[in-house]
């Protein structure tokens, strides 16, 4: 049989190609540096020089400007050494026995504007002799009641003597012998009124000042007008007080000049005022009573004084025109508006001026109104710290229509002056520095 024919042979699996090897990645062309980019050029600072002076703030001088206050008392009261009862009704003060008694006494007054700051000059305590009945020998020593607000005197067991635990160290006055109807005047008692005035947190205002009086020495007795039926014969309190005012410069050295006027002026209205019922055309006015209390408003024409001026002295001066009575204080406001209204009789146009959308400048009592004859005149004590708030309240050199209003401080008299003829008269300064001339070139 025929040989099977041989299977062909499986022909061989090609082997797999492999795969190109990849390209190899041209390698970049090596970048150039980045040239650095050129630094700038620092701007020369400039040489610190000398930093500049601040400008100098102007100089500061002070000149003193005075006034003076008084008033009588609103109360006096004496105190038995023994048992403490105390008397504040009786007519008069016997310092220091009554009644074979001996006795402390107690004076106290409306409160006093007095800023703080101000320097007490001179204060005394001023009696009227009731009876000459002893001219021995008699030493007090008064003491002031070192309190912001002194309670009203009372007839409380030992009210008096009590007030002495808070009181100032005493002053020694030798109570001097005089006849009846004389004025005698206290030693000068400043130094325990400024003890008082010094007190912290008391602000612009006196309160009640209250004096105690005891005997120190000595086995005499006298005896004085209380005030408890006539405050002008009563016990009277003066008080003079320098404020220490900022000025440019020293008027007492080179450089500095002062330069001072005077203006005087007439009321232009004034007007009255009693339960809002208001009139402006009396021929006279009542301080304070015309069948019944009343307020008086005085108005001056517009005046011009420098806001940075300071009034040395203002005063007031009236005409009496009927006899009157009794004692008077008074108080005093001026009303600070920038352009007050003029005085009108509509209702209440003068107590409406105390409101605080009008403003008025601080309590400042001038003191009291003497008693004289028809037709004197009579000047109210120097009322400068309320003439300087006044000027100074102003940012120009003019005081619009200056309206004061006065009122009962103490006392239940009556005093009654013309309404035409009242003048006002003001003394001020200015100062201002006067350059040095330069020097002549050579």
């Amino acid at each position: 049989s025929p040989s099977p024919s041989p299977s062909p042979s499986p022909a061989p699996s090609p082997s797999p190609t492999p795969p190109p090897p990849p390209s190899p990645s041209p390698s970049p062309s090596p970048s150039p540096p980045p040239s650095p980019s050129p630094s700038p050029s620092p701007s020369p600072s400039p040489s610190p020089g000398p930093s500049p002076s601040p400008s100098p703030s102007p100089p500061v001088e002070f000149v003193s400007v005075c006034s003076e206050m008084s008033a009588y008392a609103t109360q006096a009261s004496e105190q038995d050494v023994s048992d403490g009862s105390v008397d504040i009704d009786s007519g008069d003060l016997e310092m220091f026995v009554e009644y074979s008694e001996e006795q402390i006494v107690a004076v106290q007054f409306p409160d006093f504007d007095i800023p703080s700051g101000a320097t007490v000059s001179s204060a005394k305590l001023s009696f009227t002799v009731e009876d000459a009945i002893d001219s021995s020998t008699v030493v007090a020593d008064i003491y002031a009641q070192k309190s912001l607000a002194p309670s009203t005197l009372g007839e409380a067991t030992n009210d008096v003597s009590n007030r002495l635990s808070s009181a100032t160290s005493p002053i020694a006055w030798t109570l001097p012998s005089a006849s009846s109807g004389t004025t005698v005047d206290s030693t000068d008692i400043s130094t325990i009124v400024s003890d008082v005035l010094g007190m912290s947190n008391r602000g612009n205002v006196y309160t009640r000042p209250t004096f105690v009086m005891k005997r120190k020495s000595g086995s005499g007795n006298r005896q004085y007008y209380s005030g408890q039926y006539s405050v002008e014969t009563g016990v009277l309190l003066t008080v003079e007080y320098c404020e220490q005012v900022a000025v440019p410069c020293d008027p007492t050295k080179a450089g500095c000049t002062e330069q001072c006027s005077v203006i005087n002026s007439n009321a232009r209205a004034t007007s009255e005022e009693r339960a809002g019922s208001v009139s402006d055309s009396s021929s006279d006015l009542e301080f304070f009573s015309d069948g019944g209390e009343q307020t008086i408003a005085i108005q001056f024409p517009t005046m011009n004084i420098p806001s940075s001026a300071i009034v040395k002295t203002a005063t007031m001066t009236l005409q009496v025109d009927e006899s009157t009575w009794g004692g008077v204080g008074a108080k005093m406001h001026a009303q600070l508006a920038s352009n007050p209204a003029a005085l009108s009789e509509t209702s209440q146009d003068v107590s409406s001026r105390y409101s605080s959308t009008t403003q008025h400048a601080h309590l400042h009592g001038f003191g009291t109104l003497s008693r004289t004859t028809v037709g004197a005149m009579i000047t109210l004590s120097n009322f400068s710290p309320l003439m300087q708030e006044l000027v100074s309240s102003t940012t120009t050199s003019s005081q619009v229509y200056p309206t004061f209003l006065l009122q009962r401080a103490s006392g239940d008299g009556k005093r009654t002056f013309e309404s035409s003829g009242i003048t006002m008269s003001i003394n001020y300064c200015t100062y201002e520095n006067v350059p040095s001339p330069s020097p002549s070139p050579s």
